[in-house]
């Protein structure tokens, strides 16, 4: 499976990496919002894992343009941004589900899940 990564934080892309490397056969970096879009374009991953706080534009705002060009793109939020408002903006903007950073632990649990990997 092809995961796309979005997070401006290159060590968190990394330990993003680390933490799904039984489910991901290929894995895709973006570093902003605009470079999230240009990637899921170019790469056409099977899932893209995107953070919401990112430079350029946030990953809600990513999330609807790659949904607008390729509505069946499985996106899963992964943020440390647990607010009522977020989680209600990225159910909006079409995400599969919200992961909080700090519950990462479970990350590859509820990707399985939610593409039905078992």
């Amino acid at each position: 499976m092809s995961i796309l990564i979005a997070d401006d934080n290159s060590e968190m892309r990394d330990f993003i990496a680390e933490v799904i490397t039984d489910i991901a056969t290929t894995v895709y970096e973006a570093a902003d919002g605009p470079e999230a879009v240009a990637s899921a374009r170019r790469c056409k991953p099977d899932l893209i894992l995107m953070d919401i706080r990112m430079p350029g534009f946030d990953g809600i705002e990513a999330t609807r343009r790659i949904l607008k060009e390729n509505p069946g793109t499985k996106i899963v939020i992964v943020t440390e941004c647990d607010s009522r408002e977020f989680r209600r903006d990225a159910r909006e903007s079409g995400c599969l589900a919200y992961v909080l950073k700090e519950d990462l632990d479970i990350l590859p649990e509820t990707l399985a899940g939610l593409l039905h990997l078992n």
